[in-house]
């Protein structure tokens, strides 16, 4: 009897002993993130190598307060332990830069301070508990500070409400997203170009390429103000020499080909940017230098936000609401707000031919018709490196047979044709139908004043699920594109990738757009759809490498010659001089070829580049999956396409070929458990638990009894 009490004893004070020192590694392996494993879909208990990345490189310490109310709703609750999880990751990962708090505002004092402070103010609530029901003003905000600087999220903003089998849901959005993008912000803003430029380990290097030598063809006084410039580009930097010393250096160069001729190189550790001296001669005494370097360094150093160059199509005009004093809708403002969160969104005009130097990435949504200087202007941005994602659209909805109830795509013509032939691509003029497709939601009237939806079969909605095989779509779960293209790949000259990002199904086709009348896309549910041939068609596609430009060898829009006041024929061109690339033969790769006959070089009047280092692009063959048609029609599976773009916007300003993607606080494929069944389950789990120490304490005590035998 006393042996069994010993045996007895020694087997409890081993699982006593273990599970202490269960607890005890536990504790010490708590703070090192590392020893995390994650294996959930999206790792949404990790930081992303992006948000590590901001943490890294934060000027001064950030304060994050996170103000919780601890009796609150029900639904609210179990958020708590994860944001409590997230905030000490980030202040792990920090490395001391973060300070977390956490805390539950109640004194009257406090409140105060919080109003003043930040304009908080609680939120009223209704509370509910086994004996009253009550309102009850609650705490759920986030307040993320630097400085004097601060960014304040509401439980609106942290929160998603929706309503699935009759009950409420409550999930956390992309808390990582969140805060990472409030960080920014406020690091963004408390820091200046002169703190930024003080703190770099490696120098800052200017390098401008100047003419080779005498020139000809150049008039003296075009000649004096291009030197005129040069002198401010130097004065420019030498003013940052004098403030920092070996942090910034200056140097100039010959030109030895004509891309390089006019160029200023902005060079930091493994970045560089180049901008042009001037767009035209005829405006090189109004060059903005001084504007040109500051926007150049904001590029090339860290710790400043990035800015985003968006060209998207100007609503029509509408003469009866302009009279209203109604302005037209704009069909990408939701898209231009969502990324306000993420970039600083800049319109972006490209008419005057000039690139739009000052920006980190270009968006190009839907182009119609673009005219030659501005198709000029994007081919000379991607030359200098610049990288851009295009969503193009093979047509667009009719308006005025939307009044009579059809829906009718007419043909767009994007301007860029050219452009993208140069570089292996190309939109056919016609609409891609996929059987594979989300549902078109068509109104129908039972009777006067009763409405129902019917979700009938519309090929033109693609759907593309599970995709694979790209970064870009790794966190996507699937995608919609309404009314898009097909995307083709051609052989070119030049030296980049290609590669298919996103591909409809083998059970598509492609229906063509007629030049007059267009397309008729209007939803018949009764109506069989003969389909032509059925094959894959590319929707996206991913482009990388060194591009050739689509005006190599063409006179520039920009080299206009003048006209005489007085010229009797004013619409017959005038006798050009001519240009470098008339000139230059195939192989010189002279800055400044030689005229005929003078042996000395001529001079070329825009600094042009004709060939583009290793830069990246995305092309898109639809535009309105973004648009506030395609937010509506695409509701839940709106977040994918965001994502997707986000992605897409990420991929080009990378070098590296893969990106991490988050997919935290999107949509999930599967469907959410009822709160019945995760009781059932959770009951499940704890009997599960008892049942499996009984198994193993009825084990052990028969082995034992048997080993007493």
């Amino acid at each position: 009897m006393k042996r069994k009490l010993t045996d007895l004893f020694n087997i409890w004070l081993f699982v006593l002993l273990a599970g202490a020192n269960l607890l005890v590694f536990n504790a010490i392996v708590q703070p090192w993130t590392g020893a995390r494993l994650d294996l959930t879909q999206y790792r949404e208990h990790s930081l992303s190598p992006q948000t590590r990345k901001v943490l890294r490189q934060l000027p001064d310490r950030v304060e994050i307060i996170a103000l919780f109310s601890t009796n609150t709703h029900k639904l609210l609750r179990p958020l708590l332990p994860k944001i409590q999880d997230t905030l000490d990751i980030y202040a792990a990962e920090s490395g001391g830069k973060v300070l977390v708090r956490m805390e539950d505002p109640r004194s009257d004092k406090r409140l105060s301070q919080l109003y003043e402070e930040f304009n908080l103010k609680p939120v009223p609530v209704p509370l509910e508990s086994k004996y009253k029901k009550e309102v009850k003003s609650i705490f759920f905000h986030i307040v993320v500070r630097m400085g004097d600087q601060n960014v304040k999220y509401s439980m609106e903003e942290l929160i998603d409400v929706e309503e699935e089998n009759n009950e409420l849901q409550v999930k956390l959005k992309d808390l990582e997203s969140i805060l990472t993008r409030g960080i920014r912000k406020v690091s963004t803003s408390f820091v200046s170009l002169d703190s930024v430029l003080a703190q770099v380990g490696q120098p800052v290097i200017f390098t401008y390429y100047k003419l080779p030598g005498e020139v000809v063809g150049l008039p003296e006084e075009k000649k004096k103000e291009i030197e005129e410039a040069a002198a401010k580009l130097k004065e420019a930097v030498e003013e940052l020499i004098g403030k920092f010393k070996t942090k910034v250096r200056y140097e100039e160069k010959e030109a030895t080909t004509d891309a390089q001729l006019f160029m200023v190189e902005v060079e930091h550790g493994s970045r560089k940017v180049q901008f042009p001296l001037f767009t035209q001669l005829q405006e090189v005494s109004r060059s903005g230098v001084t504007e040109k370097v500051n926007a150049a360094l904001r590029r090339v150093l860290p710790g400043f936000s990035r800015t985003l160059g968006l060209v998207a199509p100007m609503p029509p005009m509408d003469p009866m609401m302009m009279q209203m004093g109604r302005r037209p809708p704009n069909e990408y403002a939701l898209l231009e707000n969502l990324l306000g969160d993420e970039y600083n969104v800049k319109p972006v005009d490209l008419a005057d031919g000039t690139p739009p130097l000052d920006v980190d990435v270009l968006l190009v949504v839907r182009p119609e018709e673009l005219p030659e200087k501005a198709a000029y202007a994007i081919d000379q941005y991607v030359m200098l490196g610049g990288r851009m994602v295009l969503l193009l659209d093979p047509g667009k909805l009719d308006m005025m047979a939307l009044q009579s109830n059809r829906l009718m795509i007419k043909r767009v013509r994007s301007g860029l044709e050219g452009v993208l032939a140069k570089w292996g691509i190309a939109l056919e003029d016609k609409v891609l139908a996929d059987a594979k497709h989300i549902p078109y939601p068509l109104p129908r009237e039972l009777q006067p004043g009763l409405m129902v939806i019917d979700e009938v079969p519309y090929p033109y909605f693609v759907r593309i699920e599970k995709p694979s095989g790209h970064t870009l779509v790794d966190n996507v779960a699937e995608a919609a594109f309404l009314w898009p293209g097909a995307l083709t790949v051609r052989q070119t000259a030049g030296k980049q990738k290609v590669v298919e990002v996103l591909a409809s199904s083998a059970q598509s086709w492609l229906e063509p757009l007629d030049e007059q009348g267009g397309l008729d896309v209007t939803p018949n549910p009764g109506k069989e759809v003969t389909a032509p041939v059925k094959a894959r068609h590319a929707v996206a596609l991913a482009v990388s490498g060194e591009l050739e430009s689509a005006f190599l060898g063409q006179k520039s829009p920009l080299e206009t010659p003048e006209r005489d006041p007085g010229d009797p024929n004013p619409d017959q061109e005038p006798d050009a001089a001519p240009t470098d690339d008339a000139t230059k033969t195939a192989d010189s790769g002279s800055a400044a070829p030689a005229a005929a006959g003078s042996g000395k070089p001529t001079a070329r009047t825009t600094p042009r580049r004709d060939r583009s280092p290793a830069t990246r692009f995305v092309v898109v063959s639809d535009a309105d999956f973004v648009s506030e048609v395609g937010a509506k029609i695409l509701e839940g599976r709106f977040p994918f396409s965001y994502r997707f773009l986000l992605n897409a916007l990420e991929w080009v300003q990378s070098d590296e070929e893969e990106i991490v993607t988050s997919g935290k606080g999107l949509p999930r494929p599967l469907a959410e458990l009822s709160n019945t069944k995760k009781n059932v389950l959770q009951y499940a789990m704890w009997l599960g638990a008892w049942a499996l120490l009984m198994i193993i304490f009825a084990t052990f005590a028969v082995l034992r009894r048997r080993g007493n035998r």
